[in-house]
């Protein structure tokens, strides 16, 4: 689903439980939630979720207790009006990154407090996020902190 200004809603894809690629969410800026993606369990590729500027929750994906592992990537970035990462509790290991950037209302990063392993590296921006405890040390030294784009380190 990508770049689709009409696009509103995830219901017809309710039955959809496996996805042996990518699940790209990009580019629609009309989408505000997940619904329509309760019944995934599996993914064995990369979920990106990119440039949505409308979603503000990750419902549909709260209801996942079954879906542990992202395969390769997990991408959320631009999504300016997403608020909390509720709904991606049940990951445990990511396979290759980690990217967590450029989400303006975001400001915690709990949904992602059960996450053990990170294949490669972790890219978490800190703009205005009051909380960073999630890191798990067994993954923590693949984590980089960064500033928000545009914005400098004062280190």
């Amino acid at each position: 689903m990508i770049n689709n200004a009409a696009l509103t809603t995830l219901h017809g894809l309710h039955n959809l439980a496996v996805i042996p690629g990518q699940l790209a969410i990009t580019g629609n800026p009309s989408l505000e939630d997940l619904s329509g993606l309760e019944a995934l369990s599996t993914l064995g590729g990369s979920l990106l979720l990119v440039d949505n500027t409308g979603l503000t929750s990750l419902y549909g994906l709260s209801h996942l207790p079954l879906l542990r592992a992202v395969g390769r990537n997990l991408v959320i970035q631009g999504n300016a009006q997403l608020r909390d990462l509720d709904g991606l509790e049940g990951i445990t290991s990511v396979g290759v990154s980690l990217v967590v950037r450029n989400n303006s209302a975001l400001t915690d990063l709990f949904g992602l407090h059960r996450v053990r392993s990170v294949g490669e590296i972790g890219e978490v921006e800190v703009n205005s996020l009051a909380s960073q405890h999630f890191f798990s040390p067994s993954w923590v030294e693949h984590v980089r902190l960064c500033q928000p784009y545009g914005e400098t380190s004062s280190h």
